[in-house]
């Protein structure tokens, strides 16, 4: 049964749609300030949050007591993987004597023909590496395509599969339970194998670059993404292992209005990821 207090949280504007209480701790023992609220700063439909993918948007945190000297610590964390938040895990910290922090959470762009509006949910609770934390808090939200009026347009995909391939295996797979878009996705085979696409943009200016794949889920994944012949380096987060997916996406890669080169290759000595496809939106 849960205690009057935490009733009061959860009932008393928390915008949570959730809550665990850790066991209590011995008389006496420090415990970490509870996280009494998590506010998501984004327009309410029925039940949850709608959030524009490749927007971002900010998040605010509420203690139930001034922090103690070196501030309290709130991780925010997302369940599913796959969706297009790509910014979490995220810590922020109180400071010292405050009650409240904010951190701002950020989106990569969907192209709606591969991606349809996906339900999130986030949680958040304080840490630390030797004290208890009582409350986690949970919200939930939907993730959408940029409408038809947004003049910056909507993500363009190419599936790897469909690439210009070299030192790289095409693995299909039509049992329902496949999660690669178009039940096919790209395994390097190769230490100099590559993905190679052309991409149309509409205008010039900066754009996203968005890959979508899967990894081992034991270490953060490491590739070469060359845009244009300009060469660069991206990690990639740990996903849940091979055959789920999750998208990771860098802004501020220039694109001229036309014809432009990508291709995402291994690093050399890393393990690569599979890869499901590839997106550029522009920012």
């Amino acid at each position: 049964m849960r205690s009057a207090r935490t009733s009061a949280v959860l009932l008393v504007g928390t915008l949570a749609v959730g809550g665990a209480v850790a066991p209590a701790s011995p008389a006496g023992a420090a415990v970490l300030p509870e996280l009494t609220a998590m506010v998501l700063h984004l327009p309410r439909v029925d039940f949850n949050y709608q959030l524009v993918a490749g927007d971002s948007f900010r998040v605010t945190f509420t203690i139930d007591r001034p922090a103690a000297a070196g501030g309290t610590l709130i991780e925010m964390r997302k369940f599913r993987d796959s969706g297009p938040i790509h910014t979490l895990p995220q810590r922020v910290t109180v400071p010292s004597g405050q009650t409240t922090a904010e951190l701002i959470v950020g989106s990569v762009p969907v192209d709606p023909a591969t991606e349809t509006a996906t339900h999130q949910q986030v949680s958040a609770h304080t840490t630390d590496g030797n004290l208890p934390g009582n409350v986690t808090l949970f919200d939930s939200l939907f993730v959408v395509a940029r409408p038809a009026t947004d003049p910056r347009g909507n993500a363009v995909t190419r599936e790897a599969e469909t690439g210009r391939l070299s030192g790289t295996q095409v693995i299909r797979d039509d049992n329902p339970y496949n999660l690669a878009s178009g039940k096919a996705f790209v395994r390097y085979t190769a230490p100099r194998g590559f993905a190679e696409f052309t991409f149309t943009a509409g205008r010039t200016g900066e754009h996203w670059v968005i890959l979508r794949y899967a990894n081992d889920g034991s270490t953060t994944g490491r590739m070469e993404v060359t845009v244009n012949g300009a060469r660069r380096v991206v990690t990639l987060g740990a996903g849940a292992g091979l055959g789920w997916y999750r998208l990771d996406g860098f802004r501020g890669v220039p694109l001229s209005a036309g014809a432009n080169l990508i291709r995402v290759a291994p690093v050399p000595g890393a393990t690569p990821v599979d890869l499901d496809w590839v997106q550029i939106a522009q920012v």
